[in-house]
C-alpha cells in the first residue's frame, strides 16, 4: 500500500502552470473513472459516484480558492460524454479518465522526487498494426474518401517494449533540451501507472467565458542538420496535401466550438503556421470563441472531445473508421491532458504520448489520411514520430 503523501507524482512545464519540476503531491481527491464506475477517493476513504465530472467539479469547489485538479480524460471516455462515438474492441490498460485535485499548500509542499534507474528491450517491440497491416489500413480509407463515406481519417497504432525500473528517469531522458510546451509527466504509484507526454498541441484553453483550441495537422520529418531545416519548411508551406489537411479540421474545430459559443463569436486567428517540436515539422491553427453564459465543463468538454485532429472529418464517420481499423484503445493518447480549475483551465491534446504499467511500454504514434495520402509515407511518418522514443530507449538508463 503506497502512503497517501506519496502516491501521485507531477511534473508540469509553465504552459500547464508548473515549474518542470519533478514532485509527490498530497491530493486532497483522487477522481477516476473505469469501465463506467467513478470512484473518489480522499486520505481516510473511498466511495462511489455516478458522474464524474459533476463530482470533479464539486470536490474543486470543496478543496477551496486556488484548487486545481491535474490529470487526464481518456480517448475512450469520449463514449461518456457522447455513446455515438465508436471505440475500438478491448479494456484501455489506464482509467477512462483520472485527476487528482490539489490545493495550492499541496502544490507548494510537494517532495521533489530522485530518480532511479531503467531498463528496457527495444528490440522485443510489439506492434498493434505491422507495417503491411498499417499501409492496408490508410488504402482502407483512402477508399472510404472516394467513397463519400469520410473526408480525413487519423490512423493510429501502438508500439509496446518490456520495461521496468522508473518511468520518470526515463521521461527526464526524453526532454530535449527545448521542451515541448505541454510536456508533462503524470504517475498514480498505488494503480501503477505513469503517462508520459510529449505534446506540442493544445487542445482547449479556457478562461471563463473565453474559448481557445489550437489543432496540429500536417507532419514533414525535421532534419538533424539545421542547414536543411528552411528548406523541410518550404516543403512544407508548399504541400497542398498538409494544407488540406489542416483545412478540414479548422473547419471541424470551428464547428465544434459553435455547438457551445456565442452566435459570430468563433474565429480563426491564425489559419496557419509551422511550428518545430520532436523529430518534425508540424502546421497548426489557432481558433477561439466565447462561450454561451451557462455553459460548463460537460458541454464545452462534449463539444471538443475527442479532439478533431486526432480523428478526422466528419467525427462520428472518422470514429467509425478508427474503430475498425485500430484493434486496441487508445488510452491517455489522443483523449485530453492538463489542468482544470471551476472557469479555467488548459487541456493539451496528447500526441507523443505513452505510458507504463504492468511492466511495458506502450508508445501510440499515427499519422491523418486523406485521398493524397501514400500508404508508405504515412506508415514512415508514424515511425517518425515514436523516433525519438526509441532512441532514448537503445540508449538505455541503467
Amino acid at each position: 500500500m503506497v502512503k497517501w503523501a506519496e502516491r501521485v507524482v507531477l511534473f508540469l512545464p509553465p504552459a500547464l502552470a508548473g515549474d518542470r519540476v519533478m514532485r509527490a503531491v498530497q491530493p486532497a481527491a483522487i477522481v477516476w473513472q473505469r469501465d463506467g464506475r467513478v470512484s473518489v477517493e480522499g486520505p481516510t476513504q473511498v466511495r462511489q459516484a455516478a458522474d464524474l465530472i459533476a463530482v470533479l467539479e464539486e470536490e474543486l469547489r470543496r478543496a477551496g480558492r486556488g484548487a486545481r485538479a491535474v490529470g487526464f480524460f481518456g480517448y475512450e471516455f469520449t463514449a461518456t460524454l457522447d455513446p455515438l462515438v465508436a471505440l475500438a474492441p478491448g479494456r484501455p490498460l489506464l482509467p477512462d479518465a483520472w485527476w487528482a485535485v490539489l490545493t495550492p499548500s499541496a502544490m507548494a509542499a510537494g517532495t521533489p522526487v530522485h530518480h532511479g534507474g531503467w531498463l528496457a528491450d527495444p528490440g522485443a517491440v510489439q506492434h498493434s498494426l505491422d507495417d503491411s497491416t498499417f499501409r492496408r489500413g490508410v488504402e482502407t480509407i483512402r477508399a472510404g474518401i472516394r467513397d463519400g463515406d469520410v473526408y480525413q481519417v487519423n490512423l493510429t497504432r501502438r508500439f509496446s517494449v518490456p520495461f521496468r525500473g522508473d518511468s520518470g528517469a526515463f521521461f527526464a531522458a526524453l526532454l530535449p533540451p527545448v521542451s515541448p510546451p505541454f510536456a508533462c509527466y503524470l504517475a498514480d504509484r498505488e494503480q501503477g501507472w505513469a503517462v508520459l507526454c510529449l505534446s506540442p498541441e493544445l487542445l482547449l484553453r479556457r478562461r471563463g467565458e473565453w474559448v481557445e483550441t489550437r489543432p496540429i495537422k500536417g507532419t514533414v520529418p525535421l532534419p538533424a542538420d539545421p542547414r536543411q531545416r528552411p528548406a523541410a519548411r518550404r516543403r512544407l508551406a508548399a504541400s497542398a496535401k498538409d494544407a488540406a489537411e489542416l483545412a478540414m479540421i479548422v473547419d471541424l474545430e470551428r464547428n465544434d466550438l459553435n455547438r457551445v459559443c456565442r452566435p459570430s463569436s468563433v474565429r480563426v486567428e491564425t489559419a496557419r503556421r509551422i511550428v518545430s517540436t520532436i523529430g518534425v515539422m508540424h502546421q497548426f491553427a489557432c481558433i477561439t470563441g466565447r462561450l454561451q453564459r451557462r455553459e460548463g465543463w460537460r458541454s464545452l468538454l462534449a463539444a471538443i472531445l475527442p479532439g478533431g485532429s486526432v480523428t478526422g472529418a466528419p467525427k462520428l464517420a472518422a470514429c467509425a473508421f478508427i474503430a475498425t481499423l485500430e484493434p486496441v484503445p487508445r488510452a491517455a493518447y489522443c483523449g485530453a491532458i492538463g489542468v482544470m480549475q471551476r472557469d479555467r483551465g488548459v487541456l493539451a491534446l496528447p500526441i507523443r504520448t505513452g505510458y507504463v504499467t504492468t511492466g511495458m511500454l506502450h508508445v501510440h504514434a499515427g499519422c491523418g489520411v486523406v485521398w493524397d495520402s501514400d500508404a508508405a509515407a504515412e506508415e514512415a511518418e508514424s515511425r517518425a514520430k515514436a523516433a525519438r522514443w526509441f532512441e532514448i530507449l537503445a540508449a538505455g538508463g541503467w
